[in-house]
């Protein structure tokens, strides 16, 4: 595939072997013009500090659900959907900030490394399986190996049933499938209704009887997600004046102030940031008044 060929349909080039075309797009420059797989019009930035700049950029912005909600124009909803695109990778400070805090809690270098034992043994037993099928035997390592070992881990860490797994794993297999033709993309659709379905049923059993796996740690603020997992933020708004009365004053000073420069970016047109490989893509929202 030419680099014109990739600029016109990005995304759709070989994600087993994407690099030569990735050198190929930075000897060409650092920022291109590109559609999308698609057809939505994006900017390409291929050049280190210039997506540095970019990510660090205000004006700029990953909320999916506000390029959602600026039109079908700006970015395809795309697969799980709106239900699960308010994660940290898809949300801006000081959700993101608040995302990013439960996290870190629990995977400190401590408990990281008190992972170790679980995981090497999940890694032994895989190996042994494939000793198992003797010399001769054509291994495919991606399913024996590769896929399986990180999945169980989350799995455990998430604390999801030994009999909910397969199917899990199933859904998210089928999920993350290339769907070049409709027939493709409804069982693409099927499977993520399926884990989006598995996933809600999951925090919510958390939720009425928690467990010892990592699902029990961010309890503490559950309270301050919406309730539909979609909601805009607005929405919540009576909540959080609450919260924030029994905030210092200097910190609702600093939220008040971030809360403000992020409602002065939604004026003035933001952009949804996506990566797509190595490279990051821009997808240009729209200004409040519908124009591009």
């Amino acid at each position: 595939m030419t680099t014109t060929e990739a600029f016109g349909a990005w995304g759709a080039y070989d994600r087993d072997e994407p690099f030569p075309l990735f050198a190929a797009a930075r000897e060409l420059g650092t920022v291109h013009a590109v559609t999308l797989a698609d057809g939505h019009e994006a900017w390409l930035v291929v050049g280190y500090e210039e997506a540095r700049i970019a990510l660090n950029d205000p004006r700029l912005s990953k909320d999916m659900h506000a390029a959602l909600a600026t039109g079908a124009g700006v970015v395809a909803e795309g697969l799980p959907g709106p239900s699960f695109a308010r994660h940290m990778l898809s949300v801006d400070p000081p959700d993101h900030s608040r995302l990013r805090r439960l996290v870190s809690t629990a995977f400190t270098p401590r408990h990281v490394e008190q992972l170790r034992p679980r995981v090497q043994a999940i890694a032994d037993d895989l190996l042994d399986e494939i000793a198992a099928a003797g010399p001769n035997v054509l291994i495919d390592l991606v399913s024996a190996f590769a896929f399986p070992l990180p999945f169980t881990v989350i799995c455990e860490l998430l604390g999801v049933p030994d009999p909910d797994r397969a199917a899990l794993g199933r859904g998210l297999t089928a999920l993350l499938a290339p769907t070049p033709t409709i027939a493709e993309y409804e069982r693409a659709r099927a499977a993520s209704d399926a884990v989006v379905a598995m996933l809600e049923a999951l925090v919510e059993g958390k939720q009425a009887s928690p467990g010892d796996d990592l699902v029990k740690h961010p309890g503490a603020a559950v309270d301050d997600l919406p309730a539909d997992r979609g909601r805009a933020r607005h929405d919540r708004e009576p909540h959080r004046q609450q919260c924030r009365r029994s905030a210092p004053a200097s910190r609702s000073a600093r939220r008040a102030a971030v809360r403000s420069r992020q409602a002065d970016r939604r004026r003035r047109g933001t952009a949804s940031l996506r990566r797509t490989g190595s490279p990051l893509d821009i997808s240009l929202l729209g200004r409040a008044d519908g124009h591009r």
